[in-house]
């Protein structure tokens, strides 16, 4: 941060602040004169997927896991008159354990997200992106995780079965650790990998890379985050499908009373599309 930058009342640099601004202002503009046109047939319109799991064991054994998740987008495809994409997104797992059947349950697990994204198409392969993201985690004991900034995707490779798309952005990023740990705060650099390849009519198989790396002055290394998720969905209908998820988190520091550097998750989620 330069000394040009002087912080708003948010916390963020007025200059980020300034650079959304005028990223949702144009594309509102832009959104305004397209609604004109929505009696042609490539209006935009909502779309989205719900998906929900839950694992219970009683016995010898006695837990309980719930997880689900929501993204509702409106515009999902790019097209020359309708240029603005909203993505709206959502996630939690909840988690608890007990000794025996009928003792209190206490807390194992508990993880929630959300993030908004505003896309511009710029192009058929390109689009540039105003994003803001939530996130918290009992696990690594992460109290509260904000991120908010502007960045640009880029189509490497598409055809009617696979796709591979890259990224990069730039955010301010805070994170308050549930244990008194120093927070992490700072101007961060995100870069991504997507791949997504459709085998057969049903099966759906995804893969993203995320790195995420904080400049923290109060660091003297770079602060990171790196997450790996594995998805392979099956269609059982045109509603209804089912999904295998593996998910990978790497810190490159955690909290003091944290016991590992690294959380993962698989989930099994039966989806909802309409």
């Amino acid at each position: 941060m330069t000394c040009n930058d002087h912080p708003s009342p948010f916390g963020y640099p007025a200059s980020l602040l300034a650079v959304l601004f005028g990223l949702f202002t144009l594309t509102a503009s832009a959104q305004e004169a397209t609604e004109t046109q929505a009696d042609s047939p490539t209006a935009p319109a909502w779309s989205g997927k719900l998906g929900v799991g839950f694992n219970s064991n009683a016995g010898n054994t006695n837990t309980r896991n719930f997880n689900g998740n929501g993204q509702f987008v409106f515009n999902e495809d790019f097209n020359t008159q309708n240029p603005i994409r909203h993505t709206i997104g959502g996630a939690f797992m909840k988690g608890s354990f007990a000794p025996s059947r009928d003792a209190k349950h206490t807390r194992t697990a508990d993880r929630e997200s959300a993030d908004y994204k505003l896309d511009y198409f710029l192009s058929e392969r390109s689009l540039a992106r105003a994003f803001a993201y939530y996130f918290s985690d009992n696990q690594a004991l992460i109290d509260t995780g904000l991120m908010a900034g502007v960045g640009y995707e880029y189509g490497l490779f598409k055809d009617d079965n696979h796709r591979v798309i890259v990224g990069a952005g730039l955010s301010m990023f805070t994170l308050d650790y549930t244990d008194g740990t120093a927070s992490v705060e700072g101007p961060a650099a995100r870069l991504s990998l997507r791949y997504r390849g459709q085998f057969g009519e049903n099966t759906t198989f995804n893969q993203n890379f995320v790195y995420l790396g904080v400049d923290d002055d109060n660091r003297d290394d770079i602060y990171s985050i790196t997450r790996s998720k594995t998805a392979l969905e099956y269609r059982m209908n045109e509603k209804f499908s089912i999904e295998l998820s593996y998910e990978i988190t790497w810190y490159s520091e955690t909290a003091l009373s944290a016991i590992d550097d690294k959380d993962d998750t698989t989930n099994i989620t039966l989806n909802y599309r309409f």
